[in-house]
């Protein structure tokens, strides 16, 4: 085979393989007709799932075999919660953009009680505070989630913290074990 030779045959299979070979990751079922990897998903401009046409944003949820690992939630409020809302500039309903920015929910008293921040669709932090009812300025419980931490480099695990009155009492990783998908208390050495 000539020099020329070569080069055609890797650029061919170099196309053929990069080009026609990779396959759309995104709403794909595995062969049990489950849902597997990414998922787009529409919400409203507070977070909640909705179909598009009500739609501001896109985002992505993760399946493992028709497990979901993550989704967007209708939000539940709480007691003494107010209404989740975006922080910035709403797009056209009905027109979704990818959704980037973050969401903030605060209590009737005006304190903050949730943050969740987006990143090219995918959840990249997640900030909440269980406030006393009593004394509203303390916190109970502060929760932290760290969605750009991965557990082994794997896509859809994440690494979570709490804290008790102001002190980080337990961490975990969510990611699927023994149990499957779930969190995972971190021992203490």
């Amino acid at each position: 085979m000539n020099p020329f030779s070569y080069i055609l045959f890797f650029v061919l299979t170099s196309y053929s393989t990069f080009g026609f070979g990779q396959r759309d990751t995104i709403n794909q079922f595995n062969s049990k007709g489950k849902k597997d990897g990414y998922w787009k998903a529409f919400v409203d401009e507070t977070g909640n799932p909705t179909d598009s046409a009500n739609a501001y944003f896109y985002g992505y949820e993760l399946y493992d075999n028709g497990t979901y690992v993550w989704k967007f939630h209708k939000h539940e409020m709480v007691a003494d919660e107010g209404v989740k809302t975006y922080q910035g500039k709403l797009p056209e309903k009905g027109k979704p953009e990818l959704l980037n920015g973050t969401f903030k929910t605060y209590y009737t008293y005006g304190l903050l009680s949730e943050e969740e921040t987006f990143k090219d669709g995918h959840p990249l932090y997640l900030n909440s505070f269980l406030r006393y009812k009593k004394d509203p300025e303390k916190i109970v419980l502060r929760q932290e989630f760290f969605f750009d931490k991965l557990y082994n480099n794997i896509p859809g695990t994440y690494y979570y913290q709490e804290y008790d009155n102001g002190v980080l009492n337990r961490t975990y990783w969510y990611y699927k074990g023994k149990k499957g998908w779930k969190c995972y208390r971190i021992k203490k050495d």
